[in-house]
């Protein structure tokens, strides 16, 4: 196949077309000097006109040859030169050369491709091809050149032909085999980038993309699935979406591109942040350990907004190929959990935690919440109390349930049946939210053939959740906490906020690459997502505001979902009794439910789970309707019943929302406190025992964080040698009793 194109592009898209549709792939084996140059060069090339070449027949008019490209099958002849070795009588070294893994794919085909460009002269064209009349010709042509040559008229032109199938040797040109070999497409290539750029990660991902973008793009293709050029293998993908990620890099350390990351965010005004690289003296010893923390403006809003009653604090490990925490402060919005702060330390210790707090606590003055919630690590809990004394610090739901789950599942012995129970013992002595219900959870567990059949269980709950239990339970929590934390299903959105499945994809990574997925990425959609709602929101209560009256506060979308489906439920006033200050009995002589507004409380299941106002409470609003002002100001006005204006008219307020404090309590009935001084104290310490064994724990653990750094052997049998003696010390420190370990 021979054929002139008008432009070099035209004749690569050719090239391409061809490639693709016979299977094949050609390289380039040298360009001339002059090929591709620009027509302005036109009288700068070789003064010979020709008519036709050994590659070019007769086109009918004169023309210049401007230069050659040749382009090889990818499996001819290696054009490398090989290293020749020299023997030298007096040196015996060698050096050291890297063993191909690999065979080369090269056999020696012959097949070829040759574009030539040459310069064009249309206005001088011959009918018939004689040697007088392309004499008489070039004569003319060269008057005019001499005379006027920026009157004639030159186009631009290029030559290809393509060979046949036949043409090449050592190989086969179809089938799965060729497929294999083939290179991967431009359009291909082109692709993965664009999706390596747009944050794809994940070579399933990638995959799934790629597969559509094939079937979308090349329909009529045969053979796709054989084929390399259209279908990649997982390390080919793999390789070109790190050379796109490695690309963006400002450099090849970490420290550095992290370094430009942080001035790059620190041009935004509306940022802070606090980085300090890790330093060390001239004897290698550390002095200041690395410490970033991180937090918005629009952050700090939702901080000063909904922060005052419960925070939430959590750690993540293994997000990137360093040994460093990722810790995130949340809080509880109208929506879901947001992340309000975050900050990485080097060590996940007590002063490490306790400093990126206090440069939290200096960006938001004024601001103190009243409880925290954390893993049922000691570190983070001493931090805590050390940077916001006289908030309280509770273990936080979801950790409490994951480590009773893991404990209960390590009793392999144990059969399916008695770990269900034990579970559901144990899940009823954390949510009784009554002094009565609590006492009898207790009695329960204590009381159960599981409990008393099994010492491990015994001795794990006395030594670690007992004596914080004032941390755990809901019976020790006050009103405005369980509303805070409980209020729309407030449990099942911690649980899946501290699941951090997001980051799995991103485990490996770089820390410059793991803070950017964070704060370029995961912040700023998790804000988008809030924003949104609230958006929604505000117009879902326009259409139902006329309806019911105290809507008119903007409520959340589910929550006005919730108050709607109650109040169509609703039909008549007969089964209300007002009994005065806030207190009704709602329902039939069979079934009746005291409701307080002033607290506010309901007995009913509904009220205890959500904490939003249930069938009965919409029944004394719909009759009774000056009843909605009876109800606390901390609750009516609570930033989760109500819409956040900040995302409808961008306006915000730095300015700390304060609620009346109203700690109401309906005794035996809704709140324990416990009637002995012991009771009353906020937390009951550890034992000194307890503490001491923790203290070892933590040093067991930095021992393995040192372990991994040492690469030395002699060193490492030292040390295993040391600590098979402390290991048999300890053994011997263990109780024994009748030859037994107890």
């Amino acid at each position: 196949m021979n054929a002139v194109f008008d432009s070099y592009e035209d004749c690569k898209n050719v090239l391409l077309e061809y490639q693709r549709d016979t299977g094949t792939n050609f390289i380039a084996k040298y360009n001339d000097k002059a090929f591709n140059c620009e027509l302005e060069d036109w009288q700068k090339i070789s003064k010979y006109l020709r008519f036709h070449t050994e590659n070019i027949p007769f086109l009918g008019y004169p023309f210049k040859v401007v230069g050659s490209q040749c382009l090889t099958c990818h499996q001819g002849i290696s054009h490398v030169k090989k290293d020749l070795q020299k023997d030298n009588d007096g040196d015996q070294s060698c050096s050291k050369k890297r063993r191909r893994s690999a065979c080369s794919k090269k056999v020696g085909c012959t097949a070829k491709i040759i574009v030539t460009q040459i310069f064009a002269f249309p206005n001088f064209t011959l009918d018939e091809d004689t040697k007088h009349k392309r004499q008489l010709q070039s004569q003319r042509l060269r008057e005019a050149i001499s005379k006027e040559p920026n009157k004639i008229h030159v186009v631009p032109k290029f030559y290809m032909s393509l060979p046949d199938l036949e043409a090449h040797t050592g190989h086969p040109t179809g089938g799965p085999i060729a497929g294999r070999q083939e290179r991967i497409d431009p359009a291909i290539t082109q692709f993965l980038i664009r999706e390596a750029k747009a944050g794809v990660r994940k070579l399933s991902d990638a995959k799934r993309h790629l597969e559509a973008f094939v079937e979308q793009d090349f329909p009529n293709v045969k053979d796709k699935r054989t084929s390399r050029r259209f279908f990649p293998s997982d390390k080919d993908i793999s390789n070109r979406l790190y050379n796109v990620r490695r690309t963006s890099l400002y450099s090849k350390d970490d420290q550095k591109n992290l370094s430009e990351l942080v001035r790059k965010w620190r041009e935004d005004p509306d940022v802070h942040i606090r980085y300090r690289p890790p330093t060390g003296d001239e004897d290698g010893e550390e002095e200041d350990p690395f410490l970033f923390v991180y937090q918005s403006d629009q952050q700090r809003h939702l901080l000063l907004r909904y922060g005052r009653t419960m925070c939430l604090l959590d750690a993540t490990y293994k997000t990137c190929q360093y040994r460093l925490p990722l810790f995130f402060l949340c809080v509880r919005t109208n929506f879901q959990y947001v992340v309000v702060a975050a900050f990485v330390t080097q060590y996940d210790k007590r002063n490490s935690i306790e400093e990126a707090l206090a440069v939290i606590k200096d960006w938001n003055p004024g601001w103190k919440p009243e409880h925290f919630m954390t893993d049922k690590y000691l570190a983070e809990m001493n931090a805590l109390e050390t940077v916001y004394p006289g908030s309280t610090v509770l273990l936080c739901d979801f950790h409490r349930e994951k480590a009773w789950t893991e404990f209960l599942n390590k009793n392999k012995g144990d059969k399916k049946e008695n770990n269900e129970a034990l579970e559901r013992l144990l899940t009823g002595v954390a949510k009784a939210h009554t002094k009565p219900l609590f006492e009898e959870a207790v009695k329960n567990l204590k009381s159960s053939p599981e409990w008393k059949n099994s010492l491990s269980l015994q001795r794990w709950y006395r030594t670690y959740w007992e004596p914080c239990i004032e941390r755990w339970a809901a019976v020790y929590r006050s009103t405005r906490l369980k509303i805070a934390i409980t209020i729309n299903n407030g449990v099942e959105l911690q649980n899946e906020a501290l699941k951090h499945c997001r980051f799995s994809e991103y485990k490996g990574s770089s820390l410059s690459d793991m803070l950017s997925v964070v704060i370029d990425q995961f912040l700023i959609n998790e804000f988008d997502m809030y924003k949104n709602a609230n958006i929604d929101s505000y117009q879902e209560c326009g259409k139902v505001g006329s309806e019911l009256p105290f809507i008119s506060n903007n409520m959340p979308k589910d929550v006005i979902h919730h108050i709607v489906n109650n109040w169509e439920s609703i039909q008549d006033a007969k089964d209300i009794v007002n009994e005065g200050n806030g207190k009704f009995i709602v329902g039939s002589e069979r079934l009746r439910y005291i409701i307080d507004l002033w607290i506010p409380y309901c007995e009913c299941f509904n009220w205890a789970r959500d904490k939003l106002p249930c069938k009965h409470m919409c029944a004394i609003f719909k009759f009774y309707p000056a009843t909605w002002m009876e109800v606390p100001e901390y609750y009516r006005n609570s930033p989760f019943l109500s819409v956040d204006w900040y995302c409808i008219t961008g306006q915000r307020s730095d300015m700390l929302i304060e609620m009346p404090f109203c700690e109401m309590s309906v005794g035996d009935s809704e709140e324990f406190s416990g009637s002995d001084e012991e009771d009353q104290k906020q937390f009951a310490p550890l034992p000194p025992k307890h503490r001491m064994r923790r203290r070892c724990n933590e040093v067991l653990k930095d021992l393995q964080d040192v372990v991994l750094d040492i690469s030395d052997l002699d060193s490492l049998k030292s040390l295993e040698e040391q600590l098979l003696k402390t290991l048999q010390q300890a053994k011997s420190m263990r109780p024994m009793e009748a030859t037994l370990n107890v």
